[in-house]
């Protein structure tokens, strides 16, 4: 039985004075609907539109507005049904209702702006949220922006996210007025970029001296790599992380030609693809380094030769989802040949990202399906553990199964870890990797996770149990310890009726935490 706030409320009244303001934390509101075959704003019907004015206004009271945390602003979803939808005198109504209700939530840290549509005389009001912090936007646009500049004081804003990849080539330049750069900790640009193509349009960029995270996802191929790449970055004196992701229109990113080397730039951590490692490698302030999910072979082929000793933390996404037979051994042998070009690392973190349908199928070559899942997969991954070519300065281990199951599929990945001693691997680890103080092997369906006690001598296995999705164990503020420690480890399989219900459970969290 899962219990939720709004049971608790009902207990009694000291448990409702208790708990009553986790109801109200976060906000969804609808402002209109972008029907899928127009880009005309509508209204829904008129019993929808009251019932939305009547509860923005129950949110607005003066007990519950301070207690909003966060806010996410969005269309009602039309794109496969226009009915319900109208055209309305005045279609901005619930909109415009937000708007002049926005400064009443004192106590708002994160907006979330989807397909807004924003008047610039209205954007001073998200300079009045003295505790506002992050704002996202997403396919917004500024009505009525001809390039000056609006009256009152910036935001507070530490963290600035815009996404545009359909049609605004300048995306971020309405919002510059409203930016305290001194005050930014975090950027992320996601759009072409086309108003930064050269130096003379970075000329107009303010210095962002606090940026630590700056990430690029951008979509079109961009002058920016080619001619003012470090001239951006120089305007971010202070930056430590740089994330640089692309899609299949920029051969910027999957075919680097040309690129000016990036020896200048001085940043600590590195989240990018495969292919562009060459052109960070000269960086020797880099001692982190991320990358997108990619075939072993490319990343194989892109490190060979570089000097990446400096690197100490490694994370790697290798994509096995290919229409062929799944080998353990040939995976342990792509893992060393990456590991080959980093002989220093402290932390290493690889996901192996594999297809049910492809790799457990019951082809006629292969055996039966039992027979397939018995001789391959993570337990034979794992038995041969010790075959990878680690290094002794080891600290923290994470390998991850993600096991892709379409749900048409009828397999189901049913492997034993019968076979499988967590203590005797263990040791063998612990043999190799002296300094090992942390090893998390998530199997897909079952999860062995180890932390060595302050003071002790050997891994203490904390905790060896069941689960279907688990998160990386280098993410911050997150807490992985669940039982007590014992000296011997033992596997649990997951049910399969139980699997599915708890993985429902969290499809349908996720789901809500997106809305």
């Amino acid at each position: 039985m899962i219990i939720s706030a709004d049971h608790i409320t009902l207990t009694s009244q000291h448990f409702r004075t208790i708990a009553q303001p986790l109801l109200f934390e976060h906000l969804v509101y609808h402002p209109y609907a972008v029907p899928w075959i127009s880009e005309s704003v509508q209204l829904v019907e008129k019993d929808t539109v009251d019932h939305a004015l009547a509860r923005f206004r129950f949110w607005r009271q003066r007990r519950i507005a301070p207690g909003v945390k966060s806010c996410r602003v969005s269309p009602w979803d039309q794109r496969w049904d226009d009915d319900g939808t109208m055209s309305h005198a005045l279609p901005y109504l619930l909109r415009d209702e937000f708007m002049a209700g926005l400064h009443t939530f004192a106590g708002l840290r994160r907006l979330v702006l989807v397909q807004f549509h924003i008047p610039h005389a209205a954007m001073v009001e998200f300079a009045r949220l003295q505790s506002l912090q992050s704002l996202e936007i997403e396919y917004c646009s500024v009505h009525n922006f001809r390039g000056e500049t609006i009256s009152g004081s910036k935001s507070t804003l530490t963290n600035f996210k815009i996404v545009d990849d359909l049609h605004n080539r300048s995306a971020l330049t309405p919002w510059l007025e409203l930016l305290d750069a001194s005050r930014i900790y975090s950027l992320y640009l996601a759009y072409d970029l086309a108003e930064w193509g050269t130096k003379s349009d970075l000329d107009r960029l303010p210095r962002f001296p606090a940026l630590r995270r700056l990430t690029l996802e951008i979509v079109r191929d961009s002058l920016l790599f080619t001619s003012g790449f470090d001239f951006l970055v120089s305007h971010c004196p202070a930056l430590d992380a740089l994330v640089i992701d692309g899609d299949y229109r920029n051969k910027f990113i999957h075919e680097p030609m040309g690129l000016p080397d990036a020896s200048g730039v001085t940043v600590r951590s590195l989240k990018l693809h495969a292919t562009l490692i060459p052109f960070f490698c000269p960086m020797v302030s880099v001692t982190e380094v991320s990358l997108w999910l990619g075939i072993a072979q490319s990343l194989i082929a892109s490190v060979r030769g570089l000097n990446l000793s400096g690197i100490e933390s490694l994370s790697i996404s290798l994509d096995y989802t290919s229409e062929r037979r799944l080998d353990p051994q040939e995976m342990i042998g792509d893992v060393n040949c990456v590991l080959d070009w980093f002989p220093r690392l402290q932390k290493f973190e690889v996901q192996f990202v594999v297809d049910v349908d492809s790799q457990w199928a019951r082809h006629h070559d292969y055996g039966s399906f039992e027979e397939t899942n018995s001789a391959h997969g993570p337990t034979e991954f794992f038995l041969s553990l010790s075959k990878i070519s680690f290094s002794s300065t080891l600290r923290a281990l994470a390998i991850h199964w993600r096991i892709d199951i379409n749900a048409w599929s009828s397999s189901y990945p049913e492997y034993t870890a019968a076979a499988l001693d967590p203590y005797v691997l263990q040791e063998k680890l612990v043999e190799k990797c002296p300094q090992l103080e942390k090893m998390w092997l998530d199997a897909w369906v079952y999860l062995i996770d180890w932390r060595r006690e302050t003071g002790s001598a050997r891994l203490q296995t904390l905790r060896s149990t069941k689960i279907l999705y688990a998160v990386s164990m280098f993410v911050p503020d997150v807490d992985l310890v669940a039982t007590a420690p014992s000296r011997r480890a033992s596997v649990e399989l997951v049910n399969e009726d139980e699997g599915w219900r708890n993985f429902g459970r969290r499809q349908s969290a996720k789901v809500q935490q997106k809305q």
